[in-house]
């Protein structure tokens, strides 16, 4: 291997896979919180809210909707180069959304 492969390869700080939502955002010192939606057919959804602690009242606000076979887990794994984290650290009020079928929907 050439030595250019060895600059580009860095052990991860922290194993994320094993971590859970809550603790990957408050790894980046954001404030986390989780609200249920219930639908008319009463299906139940969790919806997450990341902000840092000092948003100021009527920041604009960012929402993201995973894709199939996905959830609201895609938008922070990589921390503090994650766009939903990235959002956060900008400014943006972040909201991020879970499908039926996740392990955050029942």
């Amino acid at each position: 291997m050439s030595g250019l492969g060895k600059l580009l390869i860095k052990p991860p700080k922290y194993d994320e896979a094993r971590m859970t939502f809550e603790e990957l955002v408050q790894i980046e010192g954001l404030i986390y919180e989780a609200f249920t939606v219930i639908t008319e057919d009463g299906y139940h959804l969790t919806v997450k809210h990341i902000k840092t602690k000092g948003l100021k009242p009527g920041s604009p606000v960012v929402f993201f909707q995973h894709g199939l076979f996905s959830s609201s887990d895609t938008w922070i794994h990589g921390l503090s180069i994650s766009p939903a984290i990235r959002a956060a650290n900008a400014g943006y009020d972040v909201w991020l959304g879970n499908n039926r079928g996740t392990q955050y929907s029942r």
